[in-house]
Formats: C-alpha cells, structure tokens, sequence
C-alpha cells in the first residue's frame, strides 16, 4: 500500500496510527487517486488478521488464544485469494496486461 501511494503520488500518513490511516485509505469510499482494495466484506475479513500483528508485532504473544488463531488458519487461504484478486484487477489496470 505504500508504494501504491508513492505511484499515485498521494503523501503517506504520520503519527502512531499511521498504518490504520493507510490501510483506511484502500478502503471505500475511495481516498482520491488511490484504488478502493478493501471492500467492507475484504476489511471485515482481514481485520482478525490485523489484530494478530498488533498483538504478535507488540509482544503480546504470550496472550496468544490457539482456538482463536486456529479459526483465522482455516479463514487465511480464502481471505487470501480474494484479496489477490482485487490486487490482479488493480495491477492490471495500470500495467494494460489484460489481469482484470
């Protein structure tokens, strides 16, 4: 997402929280020339995942619940394909290779 800003020219987000703003950013409605990535049903999907990061990231990790992270395995390859799909759509927009 960050080099897709730098690409559209749009100046990345500061401060602590930047990584929200970013990925706020891909998500609808659209932040000026930036690609909506994330619909509401895309973000949704992700978000136990960006809740892991945080706390893996922050060192939380002895909090770890397993039955939890085991629903979000199961989920992983799904929210995958589906997020690798917009990212095709969006790549070939730009590139002119006919992804969409």
């Amino acid at each position: 997402m960050k080099r897709i800003s730098r690409f559209h020219g749009v100046p990345l987000p500061t401060g602590e929280a930047w990584h929200v703003e970013l990925f706020t950013r891909f998500c609808e409605p659209a932040y000026g020339p930036l690609p909506v990535l994330f619909d509401p049903a895309l973000a949704a999907s992700l978000a136990p995942f960006r809740r892991f990061r945080h706390v893996f990231f922050h060192g939380y990790s002895f909090e770890l619940d397993w039955e939890r992270m085991a629903e979000g395995i199961r989920q992983m390859e799904s929210v995958f394909e589906q997020f690798k799909r917009v990212l095709s759509v969006y790549l070939g927009s730009i590139s002119g290779t006919g992804l969409e």
